[in-house]
């Protein structure tokens, strides 16, 4: 009768070579990070623009303020949102002495509207609610912070702390948002024009959510390791 017999001529764990180690160790390591890069990515930010103004003399189209939104993904506490609103290099040549940003209106969606503990805006800044303000032909906005002249920022930074929070809360189902920002002590081509209103928001001229996706080479990096430990793998012999 023939009896097939194996041997197993794989090494034991403690007598395994030094690199046969290292390479299980380093497989581990980016299946690991392999692991955490395939869960799902959250949107950390997201930017917006304000692209139209309500005065001839600056026209439609010119990015003139951007609104930057980050979430707790992005280093902010849980349930807090930061929101950065700048105006761009249009108005470098044109800045007058006291220039800046002095009303700002955004709505919320899916949250209630925030108490005056909750919006931690700069000092000399005040919050209006509902009922809506309007913000000179550019609509209603649920929430309005505002100024006097000596109290103007660029930027202008403040934040909003209440449960449930992000940065999906200021733009609708289809990630559309809808901003209006009141920018003074600029000259234009009208002498007595100094200041207007900026608005804008379309999910058509957002900015990517800030991600880094994993580096190709870590994924060749796996591919080679798994490679390489199965070129070198002992396996069972059979002898017969």
């Amino acid at each position: 009768m023939f009896t097939r017999t194996y041997i197993d001529r794989r090494p034991s764990e403690g007598a395994r070579p030094p690199a046969r180690r290292f390479l299980r160790h380093s497989l581990a390591a980016v299946v690991a990070v392999l692991a955490v890069q395939a869960a799902p990515l959250a949107q950390a930010s997201v930017t917006y623009v304000l692209d139209r103004s309500n005065i001839p003399e600056m026209p439609p189209g010119p990015w003139y303020l951007t609104v930057l939104i980050q979430d707790s993904s992005d280093g902010q506490p849980t349930g807090t949102v930061k929101f950065t609103v700048a105006t761009t290099s249009v108005f470098d040549p044109i800045q007058l002495p006291n220039f800046g940003i002095q009303s700002f209106g955004f709505n919320l969606f899916n949250i209630g509207i925030p108490t005056d503990a909750q919006i931690g805006q700069p000092a000399d800044w005040n919050v209006g609610y509902q009922p809506p303000g309007k913000l000179d032909g550019f609509g209603s906005f649920d929430v309005v912070i505002d100024t006097t002249g000596q109290g103007r920022l660029d930027p202008l930074e403040f934040t909003i702390t209440q449960p449930g929070n992000s940065i999906s809360s200021y733009a609708d189902s289809n990630g559309t948002a809808w901003f209006a920002a009141h920018v003074t002590d600029f000259s234009t081509t009208t002498p007595e024009v100094t200041s207007a209103w900026f608005a804008g928001g379309g999910i058509d001229r957002n900015e990517p959510p800030r991600i880094v996706p994993l580096p190709p080479a870590v994924w060749l990096l796996g591919a080679g390791l798994m490679g390489l430990l199965g070129i070198g793998r002992g396996g069972r012999r059979e002898v017969g």
